[in-house]
Parts: C-alpha cells; structure tokens; sequence
C-alpha cells in the first residue's frame, strides 16, 4: 500500500509542504478525499511515534501526517 502511495502524484506533493499549511479546508474535492483514504489506511498502520504524530494532526488529514512522518 505505502508503496503506491509514494507513486501518488497528490501524495508525492505533500511530502514538499510545510505540515500546518496542509489544511482540508484549503484542498479540493479530490485532494480531500485522497488525503481521507491516506489516513484512514496511516490510522490502520501507525504506531509508536507516528501514531503520536497521526494524533497531532488535523483529523482525516492524512497528507499532513503523510507529509509530518516524512520529516521524521
């Protein structure tokens, strides 16, 4: 899965951005919609330090946490 998540051109996008800038209320229709199925499968997935982080992120975002893990 994570795999063709890093293929994703909207999730190859997030990795680039600044964390608080990735808002759902700023995304379009689709790039929500991405950002939800990403964190629905990182809420599946993560633990430890990335399900800190998944907890500190806005809720159905998933291109912030996405985009917060890559930092790490």
């Amino acid at each position: 899965i994570f795999e063709r998540l890093t293929t994703d051109d909207v999730v190859k996008a997030a990795i680039g951005q600044v964390p608080e800038e990735l808002v759902l209320d700023d995304m379009t229709a689709e790039v929500k919609q991405a950002s939800n199925i990403v964190y629905g499968l990182l809420v599946e997935s993560c633990e430890g330090r990335a399900a800190t982080l998944l907890q500190l992120s806005e809720s159905n975002n998933g291109l912030q946490v996405w985009c917060r893990l890559s930092k790490e």
